[in-house]
């Protein structure tokens, strides 16, 4: 069984949207002498059943071991994404692993497929702009007997269905486009990928697909092994020296490369509202907005995290319940090297109200405000009762903290926080400390972090309808 994972605006293999639970969680931190919080017991268990070591090549080897575990995950994580690829070769990265997971030296598709579903084992990938991994997830009982098509994965590719690849994407690419929403994907990316030289890469379009050659994608794959560039990350139940023993004969005989002189990626989205495909007759809009973040080691990170999980809410219940100006509207954290945020609405009914709605959440939030209850009386026309935001802190840590309590619960969640934290921060364990950053967030930090992040003007806005004409599409789409 093969998941396929194809990422639209996102940095991330995988995006962290924020449906963060909703119940309170009880820390057992505690103050030390000098008035710091000790490590928590949440990152204290993660440390005593993980190991950290390397390769005779270099490779860095994480495991993170659990007796109980029924399944195990295994993940090969590289430093190497679709930021690195030229504008013309935008979705080489995505096709390249993806090929890598269908098709190898010793297991056709068929052949890995039916051994995967009667494992009840997956094999995905994540082609990012800041980095690439394959990941197996299988019954802990099974694992040593689909752990030889993830190795094949890795180490012999099968490149030759190239053509027929590429023949099948076309018709996928040429029925999705008709799609409204991927129709505001493909007007973003196409700005993003000319305007920052970072984003926007991540997908094929039906401009590049024509331009990428099998060497191109055997060159990408041999870029994905330099030195100090690859980690190999476990979470489950594992004889731990026996399958050191195993992962050395596997991959520690890999020739890596020296690390190219990776491009510092800078982006920062300007103030401005483009619209695109202004048809006076259409009903409904999509939209879709940038802010940048600070840096995942700056300290006004989890802040700012928390000011985002704030304003989220007040976006919904503003924007959404109040105005009712669209049918959803939402945020996303996306996690890369350089994180950033996005606010996305789509089947908007009103334009002007939903522009109005983000704006008075802004205001709200940038007074320190945020909504308590609302008023139901036809009479107070829908109006919000408003208390300081840090009146609702701790509610708002709580969230958060419960969010990565709940990515542990299984091995592939614990791997995910993982690649997390190399993304982030160039560390495996750097969500599993971010407990007791959260802790240490106060008024004063809170309210920092809200004046820097409210304070950024109004970020892009890409709109588009339902109702446009498809022979327009490429017209649309090269608009500038």
């Amino acid at each position: 069984m093969k998941t396929k994972l194809f990422f639209s605006m996102q940095i991330l293999f995988f995006i962290m949207i924020l449906n963060l639970l909703s119940s309170c969680v009880t820390t057992s931190n505690s103050k030390s002498k000098n008035n710091e919080i000790n490590e928590s017991v949440f990152y204290q268990n993660y440390k005593k059943n993980t190991i950290n070591t390397k390769l005779s090549n270099g490779i860095k080897v994480v495991i993170n071991n659990n007796p109980n575990s029924k399944m195990n995950t295994i993940s090969i994580y590289f430093e190497t994404g679709a930021s690195t690829l030229e504008n013309d070769k935008s979705g080489l990265s995505n096709l390249t692993l993806d090929m890598m997971t269908s098709e190898s030296k010793h297991f056709s598709f068929e052949n890995k497929t039916k051994l995967l579903d009667s494992k009840l084992a997956t094999l995905d990938y994540t082609a990012s702009s800041v980095f690439s991994s394959i990941t197996m997830t299988s019954l802990t009982k099974y694992f040593s007997v689909v752990f030889p098509v993830f190795k094949d994965a890795i180490l012999n590719p099968e490149f030759s269905n190239f053509e027929n690849e590429i023949s099948g994407k076309k018709f996928s690419l040429e029925n999705i486009s008709k799609k409204d929403l991927n129709l505001l994907t493909e007007l973003a990316n196409n700005d993003l990928r000319n305007k920052t030289n970072f984003l926007g890469k991540n997908n094929l379009t039906l401009e590049s697909i024509n331009k990428i050659t099998k060497k191109d994608l055997e060159n990408f794959y041999q870029s994905l092994f330099t030195k100090n560039s690859i980690y190999i990350l476990c979470s489950g139940k594992f004889e731990t020296k026996i399958f050191l023993k195993e992962l050395e004969k596997s991959f520690g005989k890999i020739k890596l490369t020296e690390n190219k002189n990776h491009q510092k990626f800078i982006y920062q989205f300007d103030s401005s509202l483009v619209e695109f495909n202004k048809n006076e007759n259409k009903l409904i809009d999509y939209a879709i907005s940038y802010s940048n973040l600070p840096e995942a080691t700056d300290n006004s990170f989890v802040s700012s995290y928390l000011a985002i999980l704030m304003y989220s809410d007040l976006l919904h219940n503003i924007v959404r319940e109040q105005n009712g100006s669209c049918y959803s509207v939402g945020t996303n954290i996306n996690l890369c090297n350089k994180p950033f945020f996005t606010t996305l609405g789509y089947r908007i009914s009103n334009k002007e109200k939903f522009f109005e709605g983000i704006k008075q959440a802004k205001e709200i939030l940038k007074s320190k405000n945020t909504i308590s209850s609302k008023l139901e009386a036809p009479e107070n026309n829908n109006e919000f009762i408003l208390i300081p935001v840090e009146e609702k802190l701790e509610n708002y840590k709580n969230k958060l903290i419960n969010s990565l309590y709940a990515n542990t619960s299984t091995s592939k969640e614990k791997v995910f926080l993982m690649i997390q934290g190399l993304t982030l921060s160039n560390s495996t364990d750097f969500m599993f400390q971010l407990e007791n950053k959260i802790q240490q967030v106060t008024k004063e930090s809170l309210y920092e972090a809200i004046d820097i992040l409210m304070s950024n003007n109004e970020q892009w806005y890409y709109l588009t309808g339902v109702k446009y004409p498809e022979s327009s599409l490429e017209r649309i789409i090269s608009f500038k």
